[in-house]
């Protein structure tokens, strides 16, 4: 029977004889279950150590399948280890890094030469169309039926920020039978560092071009597959430089769009060919961004992605990653920092003795940050920066949007009820929540190169974007 397909995107199990790196002579048959949202488990039929209490922790534990694959669990811990009679010994682990292939590696000591990474939808957001179809020509006096397919450029940019190229590569598989022939086409990210770098790297770069890539596409992408690059090696009796690379998958636990909807071209609100000639410096300066932009990108793509989280979680979060992305502008007070410290001075020592010492120290940190801008200032600062049109279209023409979304805040967080009818029902919070999470998108887009007259067309034009507003 042949091993199971191990990308990280699918769940899977390995049945394979198990051993610790430095016992190589003690194998134990077990069963490793992966599934893409959860820890992997390693069920095993014996014990690494049946006389001992102490449970393993934090261990590498390599596997070979009956057919040769290799398979190396990083970082596992012990779970149970349960004695059945008479005498039998069986054991499970848990560890959030799975590396399937023809190799065993040592992850935390290991570097690679580069990764192959498939995300959801991104042959649509390349706008490519490889397949052309004759149908039903004649030709010769034969009807013939035919489909061609033309390999598509391979396409490079270099992120000078991060000292690697990022280039997209397409790759095509056949499959043939007796009455059937079928033809798939895929594109991958190729992630390939200037040097070797370890797997930690590999994780950050490619979960921040998931984020940029979600952002172009305009819905949370998922993580298909994972390969890290093992070896290189020239291939021989080539005149040209052509090499072999042996991958390895990667199969780790990570956040995903459960129910997503496959994407067409049509569907993409910023596709690859708006944005060729300027990609290689908005890869640059999105590897660079500061951390206040970083933490807002993190939460808007967290509430995309979980859509059915709360919603009074989903407008709290939205509004705290709308304050992350002011504070990034670094105008966020209302004097000089060096002209506060005496404000805040005095306020200090207006306080009355009276008060107990824990009321005291809750005082004097509200007043510490006190010269902060308040979320009502920042909020209209961020409406006023983009035009008039598009801020109609945002605010869906409320003139009451900031003093709603500030009274909702304030009733959600400190049951303050002094914002009258000014707090959003249920329904008007999902509707607010919309329009926050289409402006921060527009927000982080006008960081990267993209002005607010473009996103507002290419927003208004696209269908996933005009529910949001309520455009009809």
């Amino acid at each position: 029977m042949a091993d199971a397909d191990t990308k990280l995107g699918k769940a899977f199990s390995l049945g394979a004889h198990w051993w610790l790196p430095e016992k190589p002579d003690d194998k134990i048959y077990g069963t490793l279950r992966y599934l893409p949202d959860a820890a992997a488990e390693l069920t095993l039929e014996g014990s690494f150590n049946p006389e001992s209490a102490n449970y393993l922790s934090n261990v590498t534990i390599y596997g070979s399948t009956p057919k040769g694959l290799g398979c190396t669990l990083s970082g596992a811990y012990q779970k149970v280890n349960t004695m059945h009679m008479p005498g039998i010994t069986t054991s499970e682990f848990f560890g959030n890094r799975v590396f399937v292939g023809n190799e065993f590696i040592v992850p935390d000591v290991e570097t690679f030469e580069s990764a192959a990474v498939e995300f959801s939808d991104l042959t649509s957001w390349l706008y490519r169309d490889p397949f052309s179809n004759k149908m039903g020509e004649r030709i010769g006096g034969e009807k013939v039926w035919g489909v061609t397919y033309t390999v598509p450029k391979l396409l490079s940019h270099t992120a000078k920020s991060i000292q690697a190229s990022i280039r997209f590569e397409p790759s095509i598989t056949s499959y043939g039978e007796d009455q059937a022939r079928t033809l798939k086409h895929t594109d991958y990210v190729k992630f390939r560092p200037h040097k070797k770098q370890n797997f930690d790297w590999y994780l950050n770069t490619v979960s921040n071009f998931r984020l940029l890539l979600s952002f172009l596409v305009g819905e949370p992408v998922n993580l298909i597959s994972f390969k890290l690059c093992t070896k290189k090696r020239r291939m021989i009796g080539r005149a040209e430089k052509k090499y072999y690379r042996n991958y390895i998958d990667v199969c780790i636990p990570f956040i995903r769009n459960d129910n997503p909807r496959k994407l067409y071209p049509p569907d993409i609100l910023i596709p690859y060919p708006a944005v060729r000639k300027k990609f290689s410096r908005l890869l640059n300066d999105w590897y660079e961004k500061p951390t206040e932009i970083t933490t807002a990108c993190q939460l808007l793509f967290g509430v995309l992605l979980q859509k059915n989280i709360p919603v009074e979680f989903q407008f709290l979060a939205l509004l705290q990653a709308l304050e992350a992305f002011h504070r990034s502008k670094g105008t966020g007070r209302y004097v000089p920092d060096k002209a506060y410290i005496q404000i805040e001075d005095v306020l200090i020592k207006a306080i009355p003795k009276s008060v107990s010492s824990d009321h005291r120290a809750a005082l004097k940190s509200r007043i510490k940050y006190g010269n902060e801008y308040s979320l009502r200032k920042r909020i209209s600062l961020i409406l006023r920066s983009i035009g008039q049109s598009f801020r109609q279209k945002i605010t869906q023409n409320d003139s009451k949007f900031v003093d709603r979304v500030v009274s909702t805040r304030n009733y959600l967080t400190h049951r303050d009820n002094s914002g009258g009818n000014n707090v959003l029902n249920y329904g008007e919070m999902a509707r607010y929540s919309d329009s926050l999470k289409v402006l921060l998108m527009a927000l982080i887009l006008n960081e990267f190169a993209f002005d607010f007259g473009s996103l507002e067309r290419a927003m208004s034009s696209n269908f996933r974007f005009r529910n949001m507003l309520r455009i009809k």
